[in-house]
């Protein structure tokens, strides 16, 4: 990748909507050029995806650090928690903890419900977690998401929302992969 290319994946990113004729203009190169590096990007690195502004939508973003007692165990919520509808990012880390996971929630009961019973950090085999409340992150501005289809009667972390008593009470939501997500 070298410069040329950096500008317009930089391009890109401010908007992903800009044509090739513009992207062109602004980096002094033809159209036809920049189709050339787009389709070895795309082929190589690049992937197009819809990102939502989480400000405007008013998510809101918990960050858990987690250290698990083994590998095994990180490596079980890995793979539990990499279909949840609400996980953004999952990431194996050194230092005090070694796993962290950026969550998204819908309001600020959801995200009371990602600190207690439906929680990546309630599972058995975590030594101790650390939580860190966040709003709309500054940057980037947009992320990645798409919500899931409600079609599920579990929620892939396992949990029954149907049977879960801050639902019952209507605390939360749901689990936005569920038949039971009230939106």
């Amino acid at each position: 990748m070298d410069d040329k290319d950096k500008e317009i994946l930089q391009l890109l990113q401010e908007n992903g909507r800009m044509s090739l004729s513009k992207i062109g203009e602004e980096i002094g190169m033809s159209h036809v050029a920049v189709r050339k590096r787009m389709k070895k990007l795309q082929k190589e690195i690049l992937r197009v995806n819809p990102a939502l502004n989480f400000e405007k939508l008013g998510y809101r973003l918990t960050l858990i650090s987690i250290e698990t007692e083994n590998d095994e165990v990180r490596e079980e919520l890995v793979e539990t928690f990499q279909d949840c509808p609400r996980t953004i990012l999952l990431l194996n880390t050194t230092g005090e903890y070694n796993l962290l996971a950026v969550m998204l929630a819908e309001n600020q009961n959801v995200q009371e419900s990602q600190m207690g019973q439906c929680a990546i950090r309630t599972h058995p085999g975590i030594r101790r977690s650390e939580i860190n409340i966040g709003e709309a992150p500054i940057k980037p501005k947009n992320i990645q998401y798409a919500p899931p289809l409600k079609n599920k009667k579990t929620a892939p972390c396992g949990e029954n929302c149907n049977q879960c008593q801050r639902y019952l009470e209507e605390k939360c939501i749901g689990c936005p992969a569920t038949q039971y997500y009230r939106e």
